[in-house]
Formats: structure tokens, sequence, C-alpha cells
């Protein structure tokens, strides 16, 4: 990151560990999405393929390590499905405090890094701040796009995610402090990387 405050470019390969578990992590999903529609489970199918979409999404300009935690913890949330530790009263406030801290990551380092951007705009890093700002404004827009998406959800016919581990002010308000975690986090690895820059390898070195 130069002195106007914009982060060093970063280049990744899909040989890097965490694409490698992340990519392992998505055909759990797509696995799981193959059960749940064999025994009969809307719930279990509907989870695994709304996970799986959103893995895709976020494997477009996430970090490897992001990455892989976020396809990981998708995988955890639709095998709980499966072993039923996803009905336990804890699972809904972890799921609804941590996916926002690794979402508000995922967007800040992708925008600071220039691998989120519009379709056809250069990749350039940006600066932090703006880049803190619109990852902020995106994890909440998620946090709340993601309790409507669950009541559309449950309009497919046999599908039923809502449990008693709370409500929907109570997920809110979870999402937007991990939402602040998130960015703050971000801002920590942004400015140590300010310091001490991530040297680079670009995607057709011969892997070491």
């Amino acid at each position: 990151m130069d002195d106007a405050g914009e982060a060093p470019r970063r280049t990744v390969t899909g040989r890097e560990p965490g694409a490698r578990i992340a990519r392992w992590a998505r055909w759990g999903l797509v696995l799981s999405a193959l059960a749940s529609a064999a025994v009969g489970s809307a719930t279990g199918l509907a989870f695994a393929a709304v996970l799986l979409t959103g893995s895709l999404v976020v494997s477009r300009f996430a970090r490897p390590p992001l990455d892989a935690a976020v396809a990981l913890f998708f995988l955890a949330h639709a095998a709980g499905t499966w072993v039923g530790y996803a009905n336990i009263r804890a699972w809904g406030p972890i799921l609804h405090l941590f996916v926002p801290v690794l979402v508000a990551m995922v967007l800040a380092l992708g925008l600071a890094d220039g691998r989120l951007r519009r379709p056809g705009a250069p990749a350039r890093p940006r600066r932090i701040a703006p880049s803190l700002i619109a990852a902020a404004m995106g994890s909440l827009a998620i946090v709340v796009g993601w309790e409507v998406l669950e009541r559309i959800m449950m309009l497919a016919p046999g599908v039923d995610i809502q449990t008693d581990r709370g409500d929907t002010i109570t997920d809110l308000q979870l999402g937007a402090l991990g939402t602040t975690i998130g960015v703050l986090v971000s801002l920590l690895i942004l400015r140590r990387e300010r310091v001490a820059p991530v040297p680079a390898r670009a995607a057709d070195d011969p892997a070491t």
C-alpha cells in the first residue's frame, strides 16, 4: 500500500491451500444438496443450494483463506440439517454473528485489493477508507437481505427454517456487531500490509 492509502496489489492462484479447501467444501455442499433431494428434505436442499451459490459468488473475489472460511462455515451449516446441531439454541447467534464478520472482511479486502469491481472496470487497488465504508454498507445490506430470504424460503413447500433460537431484531443486532468486527479486523490487516506489503505472485508462476 502506498502513501496515498491504497492496498498493495495481490494476485492469488487456485493452487493455494485455501483455494483447495474451499473447492472441497463446495463439493460437500453439492453432496449435501443431492442427499437432501434424495431423501426429500426441502429444507436441506434449499439451504445447500443457497449456501453453495453464496460460496461460488464469494470465490470470485475473496482471498483464499477467507474463501475457505466462508465455504467451511456454509458447509457446517448445511451439515447441521443432517446431524442436528443447527437446531441447538447457540447455533443461531453463532451464525448471525460470525458470518457477517466473514462477509465484511471478504468485501473490505476484495474492494481494497481491486478484485471486487464492476464488470469491465480495471483491476486496481483502492483506498482503505472507501473500501471499508462500502464493505460495511454491503455487509449490513446482506444481513437484512438474509432475513428477507429466510421468509421467502419459508414460502417453498416443505421448507421449515424458523426455530426458537431468536427473533429478527436480535439477528440484525448480531449482524451489525459482526459487521463492525469484520471491518475493524480488515482495517488492522490492511494497515499491517501498508507497513509490510505482502509480495504478490503472478498467476502464471510455477508452483513452488
